[in-house]
């Protein structure tokens, strides 16, 4: 978990959540306000947002090998069975230190990196 602390975001965003840094443990201690965070992913090299359901592209971001990779803004799911995100606080599988977690459904592909996006 990290602040985003730059002069153009930093009244804007609260906190910037990486879900994906311990891929091992997909939960986190700190609690969100789903209706103010937006789910975004980073797709690997020369996969796009249209090949995966409840994507949509937010920009084309150049990575420190010099491969353009997709950015996409992943909609919130209305119910259970709809693709797309969901927070889900004090999950039983996760633990007690580290109780939520975002469901993401479908997942995409392997080397995509998402991250929660939190407004003040």
């Amino acid at each position: 978990m990290q602040t985003l602390c730059r002069d153009d975001l930093g009244t804007a965003m609260d906190v910037t959540l990486d879900l994906l840094a311990d891929a091992t443990s997909p939960c986190f201690a700190r609690t969100i306000e789903p209706t103010r965070c937006t789910l975004v992913e980073t797709l690997p090299p020369g996969r796009t947002c249209a090949e995966v359901p409840a994507r949509s592209r937010r920009e084309v971001v150049t990575d420190v090998n010099g491969m353009a990779r997709e950015v996409c803004t992943i909609a919130r799911r209305d119910d259970a069975s709809a693709e797309g995100w969901e927070y889900v606080p004090n999950d039983p599988m996760c633990s007690a230190l580290r109780p939520n977690r975002i469901d993401v459904s479908p997942i995409s592909f392997d080397g995509a990196a998402l991250r929660v996006e939190c407004a003040r």
